[in-house]
């Protein structure tokens, strides 16, 4: 263990470092010569930079160099408590750009998955010379909104959200993500996911394996993931491993082990900022509306990924896509929403193939 008491990272090849950047302490992993060109790779909610550990490898094999940062509010980075500090566009790519400074590079590719491909098309349309290729996993650009492209209010009406969690008659992730408890002022999901954080990542992570190992190997939820929230939170929803040994095929006992030192140790609450963030992302990335993002670019989506299903499918997403991005290839993987994780074979293929180009051997 280290000294602050988490697992230590199995993973030869990989070197954890911390720096002061744009006001915070922001620790970092990295892989391969820093003298190669400049990979970043930007993680989402709820992860650290150990969701790229498979791309980390690969991609620094391919002669890259591969930079993983614990995002803002995450794992080793220090994690204000203002939610407008995770603004994407004022504060989040503001850790980036001093990040990409700080190991000595003028640009480099931007490789992103959930809120990470947010922050990477986000990226891409502020500095295009600073980062002339993107990649982006999970979470699509659509040339109508720049930044996120909705608030919490309008989240709030299409789900018919009143004040008070008794009355709200519809459930939804993102608006739990936002309620405070009145009595003692901390965000109401962080105190359900520290209960029990073991649960919370093998259940959130293995909401991806196919419906038949999910129907072997755990427990139904107690309410449905659409019943009212007054039926319960989100850790209500989520099913139980039968055999806590035995964990979604893409997963490690290890891997758990991580995660739950990782959160353990910093809590939930930095990440759900992202989540109470939201209008202020919004509104600052209005000048980026209607944009498209021209310089070559990568999305790699799951089939049956939620955000997929939540932005209208694959054949709605291969038109947004044109549209925002027309120099995007867009690949689709039989996987759910972990897909660097999931598919990390396939991923990786892919990913070394658009950095190189089309001439990689992996």
């Amino acid at each position: 263990k280290t000294m602050d008491g988490r697992k230590s990272y199995p993973l030869p090849g990989i070197t954890l470092e911390s720096a002061t950047l744009n006001g915070i302490t922001i620790r970092y992993a990295h892989a391969g010569k820093p003298s190669n060109p400049l990979v970043i790779f930007c993680h989402g909610w709820p992860e650290s930079w150990y969701s790229w550990r498979y791309q980390l490898a690969a991609v620094s094999a391919a002669g890259f160099y591969a930079v993983a940062p614990d995002m803002r509010g995450y794992g080793g980075t220090d994690a204000p408590h203002d939610p407008a500090l995770y603004d994407h566009y004022k504060h989040i790519s503001k850790d980036v750009l001093a990040l990409v400074d700080h190991v000595g590079h003028q640009t480099a590719v931007i490789v992103g998955h959930d809120w990470g491909a947010a922050v990477a098309w986000n990226l891409a349309a502020m500095h295009p010379t600073k980062f002339p290729q993107v990649c982006a996993m999970s979470v699509p650009r659509t040339i109508q909104k720049g930044g996120i492209g909705f608030t919490v209010d309008s989240l709030k009406k299409a789900f018919n959200w009143k004040e008070g969690a008794a009355q709200a008659e519809g459930f939804f992730y993102m608006l739990y993500h936002n309620e405070i408890d009145a009595r003692t002022g901390t965000l109401v999901a962080a105190q359900d996911y520290s209960k029990e954080p073991r649960r919370f990542f093998s259940s959130i992570m293995g909401t991806s394996a196919s419906s038949e190992w999910q129907e072997q190997h755990t427990h139904p939820p107690k309410v449905g993931l659409m019943a009212p929230r007054s039926a319960g939170g989100f850790m209500d929803r989520m099913r139980t491993l039968k055999d806590p040994k035995v964990v979604a095929p893409w997963l490690r006992l290890a891997d758990l082990d991580y995660y739950e030192s990782e959160y353990t140790a910093n809590g939930f609450a930095g990440g759900l900022n992202y989540y109470r963030c939201m209008d202020y992302t919004t509104e600052s990335g209005k000048p980026y509306s209607g944009k498209p993002i021209t310089q070559p670019a990568l999305f790699i989506g799951g089939t049956t990924d939620m955000v997929t299903t939540m932005y209208g499918g694959t054949a709605r997403v291969d038109e947004a896509m044109a549209a925002a991005v027309p120099n995007c290839s867009v690949r689709w993987l039989d996987c759910g929403h972990w897909i660097q994780m999931e598919k990390a074979d396939e991923v990786n293929a892919i990913l070394v193939d658009f950095l190189t180009g089309g001439t990689s051997k992996l």
